[in-house]
């Protein structure tokens, strides 16, 4: 497999020859067909190449092929690019551990991936895996964490700003809340008796939830 710049262009691409029919045959189109199409942009490959980019076994295709293939297919213009932010792909790694670990609601990778699709993103396991087991820098699409973050409803920040460490503290000890609250089968919690909600404080609460629950069952 080789790298390439723009992360998931060959999901990108994959998803427009899904969605789109040959009007002569009424069928997908063939990597030949796309690739003899092309030719009316000014763009000259082989239907191999086109395959080749497909199967991630190419790099980042030159700028008029990404022009000609929007061009072909009737994409928007930036269709393939969006904002792709460079990360610390280690703590992106723990927060998104941290987010499949959670309780009270189990872990669904395919739900999770359909989420994302159905927020027009092309994105799979191995998407999710690349990211969750990332320990360099890593390059994703802005869109993708923020359907991420909408899906595990946590602020779309906490997967970007990973240097904001105090409110990434913040949101931890929320999720641990809600999380105990679900736990043991609280409907809320006054925040009067701890005043500003600090992570300390939350975390306080969620223990305090849990001890009583479980002091509760031993009886």
């Amino acid at each position: 497999m080789v790298a390439s710049a723009l992360p998931g262009f060959a999901q990108r691409l994959n998803a427009l020859f899904d969605a789109s029919r040959d009007s002569m045959t009424g069928k997908p189109y063939t990597n030949v067909a796309v690739a003899h199409g092309l030719s009316t942009y000014g763009v000259t490959i082989s239907g191999s190449y086109l395959g080749k980019l497909r199967n991630e076994q190419k790099g980042e295709p030159g700028a008029s092929l990404v022009w000609a293939l929007t061009q072909f297919f009737g994409a928007p213009a930036d269709y393939f690019f969006g904002a792709v932010l460079t990360l610390d792909g280690r703590e992106l790694g723990r927060r998104l551990k941290i987010l499949e670990d959670r309780t009270g609601v189990p872990f669904d990778l395919a739900h999770l991936v359909a989420a994302v699709n159905a927020a027009g993103e092309p994105f799979g396991e191995s998407s999710w895996d690349a990211l969750r087991g990332s320990v360099d820098s890593v390059r994703a699409r802005r869109s993708v964490l923020d359907a991420i973050a909408d899906y595990f409803d946590v602020p779309r920040d906490y997967l970007v700003k990973l240097d904001d460490w105090e409110q990434a503290d913040l949101t931890e000890a929320q999720m641990d809340l809600v999380d105990a609250m679900r736990e043991t089968g609280s409907s809320g919690v006054s925040m009067r008796s701890v005043g500003q909600p600090t992570s300390g404080a939350l975390r306080a609460i969620a223990a305090a939830l849990r001890s009583s629950h479980a002091a509760a069952t031993r009886q």
